[in-house]
């Protein structure tokens, strides 16, 4: 039989290590708009094109614009 050291310890098993599981990954900006959109109606009638700007923010499109 091996040593107790050869066998993964029962953090290693349950995928925590020394450092507890790890953390979820931190939630977009539109994903901590959607409240925002349901509570406050008016900014999505008012500004519909915030929704369009945000994304164009937070995912840019590969290829630059033409400087012509």
């Amino acid at each position: 039989m091996g040593s107790p050291r050869d066998s993964p310890s029962r953090l290693d098993l349950m995928g925590g290590g020394h450092f507890g599981p790890p953390p979820p990954p931190p939630p977009s900006p539109r994903a901590l708009l959607r409240p925002l959109d349901a509570t406050r109606p008016h900014l999505t009638t008012t500004h519909p094109d915030l929704a369009t700007q945000l994304d164009t923010l937070t995912n840019p499109s590969p290829t630059p614009p033409n400087p012509d």
